[in-house]
């Protein structure tokens, strides 16, 4: 699934594997490297709502930030990444395995 794709950016020789979910925002982007891959059920998320003691959870305004994954980086299976994060280049994001 892909959620505002004009604040999407995605690198030559990039994949991005089955079941992924890139969710940018109208004040969140997210950039994709170059050679970067994707296992599956990988997801991206450039937004949340905000956490103010003073609304219930679901009047809180949405907080956007961008996601910046650098060059030469695998995401494997079911990682999530969320807003205002930057993975640098060669970085391995694994989810451990019970």
């Amino acid at each position: 699934m892909v959620k505002e794709p004009q604040n999407i950016v995605v690198g030559s020789n990039s994949f991005i594997n089955n079941g992924c979910f890139l969710w940018a925002a109208p004040g969140g982007k997210i950039i994709i490297g170059d050679d970067v891959l994707f296992g599956p059920s990988v997801k991206i998320i450039a937004s949340n709502h905000g956490t103010s003691l003073n609304n219930v959870i679901w009047k809180n305004p949405w907080e956007d930030g961008d996601v910046n994954i650098g060059d030469d980086v695998w995401i494997g299976a079911n990682v999530v990444v969320l807003k205002g994060v930057t993975i640098g280049k060669g970085a391995l994001l694994l989810q451990e395995q019970l």
